[in-house]
């Protein structure tokens, strides 16, 4: 199957899963003696309910625990979260913004990400440090990056851990090194944070998927092990492991090329609010027909709802491009590539450099 869209996604909403809070205790007993006050105190019953929320968020951002991803009641509950003295919800509210468009967006998400650290939230670290690792609204700066990764990590924030591999597995401002990513991924998959937990192991799976030639330090490519590590994920709940494993059945070098198996995982992919592999399916007919008005129903839905934007601009870019499903048009190609390049994100520079040699061969300059 033709893979000019397929990019492997990022995962960078991570964090902590709180769980749900008890019921409310009664406000008094009575004895047969005397009548005792035991009125909860109103902090207490605050930071539960601010947990509570937490909790409602998470399971309709990442679509867990049984319920479909939902941004807006995902939103409503960070907020109310947040609004209690959850400093974690403002973290997840700063990368919810990080999903809206426009360059002007991120001096808020970074305000977002200093209040959850005044709250006393290390993800707030962690969200800074994506910040400089990806130059969102701040120059990119690898070693700033690290430094923040690792003061998330070191208080506690075990999804710090992920990031500092990934640097170590892509090269970002250190020597490239299979080993030491490993290590730091398998110190994230032993946590206790349902998120950081599942992060790790899908970033392992993804290691020995790919494998990764650095010499001394390289991991090879084990995709029995990769099933493994992604399986694990599925067993915790974790969906979004449906993305990878849906791409080892695509193509000549997977376990086997099935494109029923593709289509099937892709719908169970979308489940987390992320269509853009479904799309991709109906756009080459992948274990479904061709259906371009399928394709950029999804994507379009991606833009308005998901978590995937950048990719999604790049796809609707190209079908206008080549003018399928649609009229061959080079301005309106041109408009979404540009839109493209301007999301950024944090999973957009791939598409982004997609989008500028699209619109290089336009100008006949590749």
């Amino acid at each position: 199957m033709k893979k000019l869209l397929s990019i492997f996604l990022a995962l960078l909403m991570v964090g902590t899963l709180c769980a749900c809070g008890a019921k409310k205790a009664p406000a008094d007993t009575k004895t047969t003696t005397e009548t005792e006050s035991t009125t909860e105190d109103p902090k207490e019953v605050e930071k539960r309910e601010a947990d509570a929320a937490y909790a409602e968020g998470m399971n309709y951002w990442f679509g867990g625990n049984g319920v479909n991803f939902d941004r807006n009641r995902a939103l409503e509950a960070f907020t109310t979260a947040a609004e209690k003295g959850n400093a974690d919800a403002y973290y997840r509210l700063g990368i919810m913004k990080v999903y809206s468009e426009g360059a002007d967006r991120w001096p808020e998400v970074s305000e977002y990400f200093q209040k959850a650290i005044d709250g006393g939230s290390v993800l707030g670290y962690y969200g800074q440090a994506l910040l400089y690792l990806n130059g969102c609204g701040v120059d990119r700066d690898y070693a700033k990056a690290m430094e923040l990764a690792q003061k998330a990590a070191d208080g506690g924030a075990d999804i710090g851990y992920v990031m500092l591999g990934n640097m170590y597995k892509n090269g970002n401002g250190v020597d490239m090194d299979g080993k030491k990513a490993l290590e730091y991924y398998e110190k994230a998959a032993e946590s206790d944070e349902w998120q950081a937990k599942n992060n790790g192991l899908l970033c392992i799976g993804v290691l020995y998927e790919k494998g990764l030639d650095a010499g001394d330090n390289s991991i090879t490519k084990d995709l029995t092990k990769a099933m493994e590590y992604y399986q694990k994920c599925i067993d915790n709940g974790y969906a979004s492991a449906y993305y990878e494993i849906g791409g080892l059945y695509d193509g000549d070098d997977g376990i086997e090329n099935d494109p029923a198996k593709v289509f099937e995982y892709a719908q169970k992919y979308s489940n987390t609010g992320s269509y853009y592999r479904l799309g991709l399916c109906y756009l080459y007919g992948t274990g479904t027909d061709v259906d371009y008005a399928k394709a950029m129903d999804l994507f379009m839905k991606d833009i308005l709802e998901g978590k995937n934007q950048s990719y999604d601009m790049y796809a609707i870019a190209w079908m206008y491009a080549g003018g399928k499903g649609v009229a061959e048009d080079k301005e309106k190609a041109a408009e979404w590539a540009n839109k493209c390049i301007a999301n950024g994100g944090f999973e957009g520079t791939g598409a982004a450099r997609s989008a500028v040699i699209l619109l290089e061969s336009f100008n006949g300059n590749s």
